[in-house]
């Protein structure tokens, strides 16, 4: 009788499954965790465009007239509406708006003038070019938001917080000397 209760299988997924829950249970943290901090990263690094979006779109268009048809006074009451929109958690986030020095860009610009086709109607032309000059600044946003982790085996592993940052930097426009000749 003995031997036929070694022989059963009763219980034995039940064993087997209370041996792979752990591993499961740590596996599933670090995918929801990992998850997190992607979709966090994605969200940084949004912001970080849309703030360099307000700057550019409130300094080009001067600081004490904007234009008539803003929703918004100011480049700092338009960058708390993006904050505010954000799903990040404004507490945990910082920001930095570095206006770099203005700039003279040189450069020779290049034009088509067709002056005419050849027999098998291809056009026919040449290219002229000028000195031409703009003016241009250049924009860093600095974003750093620390993302506390949620499950507690990922904190127990990889620690409270991750810290994600972005730096998105861009060259805004500001004027140009419009130095285009007739070729003709």
């Amino acid at each position: 009788m003995a031997i036929k209760h070694l022989k059963s299988e009763k219980g034995q997924s039940l064993v087997e499954f209370a041996l792979i829950l752990p591993i499961l249970l740590i596996l599933m943290s670090f995918t929801l965790d990992v998850a997190q901090a992607i979709n966090s990263k994605m969200n940084v690094q949004h912001l970080a465009g849309e703030m360099v979006k307000a700057h550019k779109y409130f300094h080009q268009g001067g600081h004490e007239n904007p234009g008539d048809d803003l929703f918004f006074d100011s480049r700092d009451d338009l960058i708390d509406h993006l904050l505010d929109k954000s799903p990040l958690n404004a507490d945990e986030l910082t920001y930095n708006i570095i206006e770099g020095e203005v700039r003279d860009r040189h450069f020779i610009g290049k034009r088509w003038h067709q002056t005419g086709t050849n027999s098998f109607g291809v056009p026919i032309g040449r290219f002229f070019g000028t000195n031409n000059s703009n003016t241009v600044q250049y924009i860093t946003v600095e974003v750093e938001y620390v993302l506390n982790f949620s499950m507690i085996l990922t904190k127990t592993v990889l620690g409270d917080s991750l810290t994600l940052s972005e730096t998105f930097t861009t060259a805004m426009y500001l004027g140009s000397d419009g130095d285009w000749p007739d070729p003709l």
